[in-house]
């Protein structure tokens, strides 16, 4: 990351927030006691990063202190995601994007009210789908969602299931199905290496991922058809055997200089 003239990079780059992200999970002694601390209060569920049970006769105090279950994935608390201080790293990761096909028309013909339900029945159905394959919601806006998968979260396989996470909410949108779709619903998927962790300014932040990848996977999503995944060679290569219908192209994205290398995937 650049360096400000005479100050600190930014965004704040952190070997903790590395390690976690990586799936590395080096803990200093005072994290690695607190987990074992936080291990001693009853609860069958728990933040995967700290230990802070989420049920349980403890669970109410562990909310009240900060750590309840993360808005941006349930197998995490709020204070290792969304509220932990400013920051993250450049890790791995795969990045999906999720969006309505012809939102501005479907608003124009079912009206503000209506369209509002479906659009957050597409919200639910991209929760459900992908949050049992351990990605991160990193953004949730107008007629679009943003998922992440990191090692750390999702594990070695999180190409993999951020496919497997896309192919669920078509399934979910009724792509595949012997029923017609509710909703028409593209997904594009890239993956490499970029920042991910906590931004923002103005007493505002929020956790995402910033460079080329997201970049890439918004682009191919805009190119995806509804009820189709496009994913970029790089996610291709790895789940190449289990698609093997995949159609391969080159295609033209806007602020790419060069075409880019996708692969087409189709529910059913």
């Amino acid at each position: 990351m650049a360096e400000s003239a005479g100050g600190p990079s930014f965004p704040p780059m952190s070997e903790r927030w590395a390690a976690i992200l990586r799936g590395e999970h080096p803990l200093r002694f005072a994290q690695r006691a607190g987990r074992r601390a936080f291990a001693i209060a009853p609860g069958s569920t728990r933040c995967k990063l700290c230990n802070a049970p989420f049920t349980g006769i403890s669970a109410g105090a562990f909310r009240l202190c900060g750590y309840g279950q993360s808005r941006k994935n349930p197998q995490l608390c709020a204070r290792c995601v969304e509220s932990a201080p400013e920051g993250g790293a450049v890790v791995p990761l795969s990045v999906l994007f999720a969006d309505v096909r012809g939102y501005t028309s479907l608003t124009e013909r079912l009206g503000t009210i209506a369209a509002t339900s479906l659009v957050n029945r597409f919200y639910e159905a991209a929760s459900k789908a992908c949050l049992p394959y351990e990605g991160l919601l990193g953004q949730i806006a107008g007629d679009e969602v943003m998922v992440l998968f990191v090692p750390g979260l999702a594990g070695r396989s999180y190409q993999e299931k951020a496919v497997q996470a896309g192919a669920s909410l078509l399934d979910a949108a009724g792509y595949g199905q012997s029923t017609s779709s509710w909703v028409d619903v593209g997904v594009g998927i890239a993956s490499g290496e970029e920042f991910v962790g906590n931004v923002g300014g103005g007493g505002f932040k929020d956790f995402t991922a910033i460079g080329d990848v997201t970049n890439t996977a918004a682009r191919l999503t805009s190119t995806a058809r509804a009820g189709e995944i496009v994913l970029d060679a790089a996610t291709h290569s790895v789940v190449a055997g289990d698609y093997p219908a995949a159609e391969r192209e080159l295609l033209s994205l806007k602020g790419k200089g060069a075409d880019v290398e996708a692969f087409r995937l189709r529910l059913g």
